[in-house]
């Protein structure tokens, strides 16, 4: 998959080893936000998504929102 954040687009990014920000915790505000497409957003599947080959990390999306884990990452992860 390619991964393409759009500007517009609301796109929470947690690292999987992140300490300070936890993935889990975030994915759960995340699940809890009531808005029209709640429903559609926590269906959604998490999608892999790599780089030269290789796992990156998952994303799962309903527009205009995404969730992005990072694998392999912590705290301060360069996103744009």
């Amino acid at each position: 998959m390619t991964l393409s954040l759009r500007h517009n687009a609301t796109t929470p990014v947690r690292c999987v080893q992140d300490l300070t920000c936890n993935v889990v915790g975030n994915k759960w505000w995340v699940e809890a936000l009531q808005w029209e497409r709640a429903g559609e957003f926590n269906a959604a599947p998490e999608e892999v998504w790599e780089v030269d080959g290789e796992q990156a990390g998952t994303v799962q999306s309903a527009e205009p929102l995404s969730f992005v884990k990072v694998a392999d990452a912590g705290h301060l992860v360069r996103c744009c």
